[in-house]
């Protein structure tokens, strides 16, 4: 069942009493709520994604959005997150309770899923099944590069956290919704249409927000393996000529270490994975003053990877 399949009563009743969740990944959100303007957009953005029978399968993330109190209900009305352990939730008008939504469950994941060595970066792969793991800080535009790279050929595994599997040795797709910020709204919106994107989101803490659902194949082919051939860290430099620069080994293992999220909690077996990824995988350095430019080198690099294996 999708969450395009509900009604408005049946999404609302099944989030007041915590039966509602969402699907995604190696990952399923457990979502109890009765905020209507949530309840619309997690309609709107999530429409493609699964609904599991939680009564066969449990829940990884758990997030309870509700008003602050019932005079906040009311008088300049206020929400925020909770969850079975206490985060950084910050009140939020009613109107951006899903920011705080997409907030809390990130939060919920980078704190508690040690499953797989977790990633703070976009993945992509080509129709081979090879894999770019595209790692960076907020604002680095990887999300940006990550979608944009999704309508044109590749693969989306996932815009805010990459997972890898270190027992079968191939990263697992999180295709959810793709975070867009300030000026790269305009841009996807341009580059991929308008009809996958959701309403703006205006005044956010991170400024102004929409959420792009992934291309249909992302979702369809979600289980499909991945291996990682190239990592690149991308960085968006307005106004200036595209470079790429090869990452020396003991760069590549600090950088790699930096990105990975649970590096502390896997300790050694995430410090013996990425040492041997800081050998064997080629990693790189761009940046990039256009999308076109961007996904250009990132083509190029696996190219130049795939002329040296054949």
């Amino acid at each position: 069942m999708l969450v395009k399949s509900l009604s408005h009563q049946q999404l609302r009743n099944a989030a007041q009493y915590a039966s509602l969740a969402i699907a995604c990944g190696p990952t399923i959100t457990r979502i109890f709520t009765s905020i209507p303007q949530l309840l619309k957009d997690i309609s709107n953005i999530y429409q493609d994604y699964d609904v599991p029978d939680l009564d066969t399968t449990g829940a990884d993330v758990c997030v309870d959005m509700r008003f602050t109190s019932l005079l906040r209900k009311v008088v300049r009305p206020q929400v925020k997150g909770f969850a079975d352990r206490p985060g950084p939730f910050a009140p939020l008008p009613p109107d951006i309770a899903f920011v705080g939504f997409e907030m809390a469950q990130n939060w919920f994941i980078a704190n508690t899923h040690n499953r797989h060595l977790m990633f703070h970066a976009a993945c992509v792969a080509n129709q081979e099944g090879s894999a770019v793991l595209l790692p960076g800080q907020s604002g680095s535009g990887k999300s940006t590069l990550g979608i944009a790279m999704g309508f044109r050929s590749w693969r989306y595994l996932g815009d805010e956290f990459a997972f890898f599997d270190p027992n079968r040795e191939t990263f697992v797709a999180m295709p959810r919704p793709a975070s867009l910020k300030n000026a790269s709204i305009d841009v996807l919106r341009d580059w991929a249409g308008a009809e996958r994107m959701s309403r703006i989101f205006e005044q956010t803490p991170k400024g102004r927000m929409a959420y792009m659902r992934p291309p249909a194949d992302a979702l369809s082919n979600a289980h499909a393996p991945a291996r990682l051939k190239a990592v690149v860290f991308p960085k968006y430099v307005a106004n200036q000529e595209p470079t790429i620069r090869r990452l020396r080994q003991a760069e590549a293992l600090v950088e790699l270490t930096n990105a990975c999220v649970n590096f502390e909690r896997l300790s050694s077996t995430a410090f013996d994975i990425l040492s041997k990824w800081a050998v064997s995988i080629p990693c790189f350095q761009i940046s990039y003053p256009s999308l076109e430019s961007a996904c250009e080198m990132v083509r190029s690099i696996q190219d130049g990877i795939k002329a040296k294996l054949s």
